[in-house]
């Protein structure tokens, strides 16, 4: 599943971000109202809280700089500009480092790291990485960038376990306790994902995205109270932050789970400062797999003209150009907790191609 920040880093700084799924996805088209009724936002129960950082990680430090060795110095002078010819070059170097000393760790981590920049085969930038860390168990790195790599091939297990190693040895390290999150929530363990968030967001100084993965593991724990707190906290970052990101951001993906075969992906849409006509609240989207277009999306919305005749929120669908409302309403606006079976079950029943509760409207969008 989605936002997961594999980065095989070494030393060049070159990062391979996966992403899937936009929290900068266009918000639906609004006419303001002059002055429409405010819908309320839920807010947690009392005592409702984010869960604490985990011991294993709490004060954690990021991994210390290791002391430049022959083999790093390979590198001085190469960077993401370094051509081809100059990469092959440094690592003829560097392969006759490994055939003089071949337990020297340092030259086989550096060998990972240029493979990858001359986007060779997976299996021989594992390889590297697995050598370097076999022969120094010490190094964070090694282990991450081998998670890394599983990762980016699709292999969860693999990439969790290299992870594993990584924080064992360093708890400070905040992309590999991320990536340790994501690849553990992709394969169901997401007590263990909510533990990795947690390391993540503790160190990391404005932590949007790790705020938003805590939101996603304790919804699939069903700890929707918890997973509440920390929506709030995602969009308290978002709005004291400066960051330009943040201005074009209109949702967040604060759920991810399987329907018929489809990842679907729910977000929440960003507080407006100013109430629209019309917003949808919830956006779920079904895709055949991550990275490809939605072909079903179901939303909770909200209209001035619906509020004013009694009605908080409706379901409603968008089917290409065709936006529908459902017979589905609410009196009262309904948590994420009360609403998600609601719109689960219709985005299923549209994945079946069954019919949905008799549509009020339909309207080209």
């Amino acid at each position: 599943m989605a936002q997961s920040r594999f980065g095989v880093l070494g030393l060049f700084g070159l990062a391979v971000v996966a992403c899937g799924g936009s929290d900068d996805a266009p918000a639906p088209p609004a006419t303001p109202a002059p002055a429409p009724a405010p819908v309320p936002a839920p807010a947690p129960t009392a005592g409702a809280a984010m869960p604490p950082t985990p011991e294993s990680c709490a004060n954690a430090q990021p991994p210390a700089a290791r002391p430049p060795t022959e083999a790093s110095r390979v590198l001085d002078g190469l960077d993401s500009g370094s051509t081809p010819e100059q990469l092959r070059a440094a690592l003829a170097r560097v392969d006759a480092l490994i055939a003089a000393s071949p337990s020297d760790a340092s030259a086989h981590y550096v060998r990972g790291v240029l493979l990858g920049a001359l986007d060779e085969p997976a299996a021989a930038r594992f390889a590297a990485y697995e050598r370097a860390f076999t022969l120094d168990t010490t190094d964070a790195e090694a282990a991450y960038n081998a998670g890394a790599v599983r990762g980016a091939v699709g292999d969860d297990e693999g990439a969790a376990q290299w992870f594993e190693r990584a924080v064992l040895v360093a708890p400070g390290h905040t992309d590999a306790q991320y990536n340790l999150g994501q690849a553990s929530y992709n394969l169901g363990r997401h007590a263990r994902a909510l533990d990795a968030f947690l390391c993540a967001r503790a160190q990391t100084p404005e932590p949007f995205d790790e705020t938003k993965k805590v939101a996603q593991a304790l919804h699939a724990l069903g700890r929707f109270e918890e997973a509440l707190a920390a929506r709030h906290e995602m969009w308290r970052i978002r709005r004291e932050s400066a960051h330009p990101r943040f201005a074009r951001m209109s949702e967040a993906v604060i759920d991810q789970l399987r329907v018929e075969g489809h990842l679907v992906m729910i977000s929440e849409t960003a507080p407006p400062d100013a109430e629209p006509d019309l917003r949808y609240l919830y956006v779920a989207r079904a895709y055949v797999e991550e990275g490809s277009p939605p072909v079903q999306q179901v939303q909770l919305e909200t209209s001035a003209v619906a509020r004013e005749l009694g009605t908080a929120a409706l379901i409603g669908y968008q089917q290409g150009t065709t936006h529908s409302t459902t017979s589905i309403a609410f009196t009262q606006l309904p948590t994420y907790a009360e609403v998600r079976p609601t719109l689960v079950d219709v985005i299923g029943r549209l994945l079946r191609g069954e019919s949905v509760p008799a549509a009020a409207s339909s309207s080209p969008r």
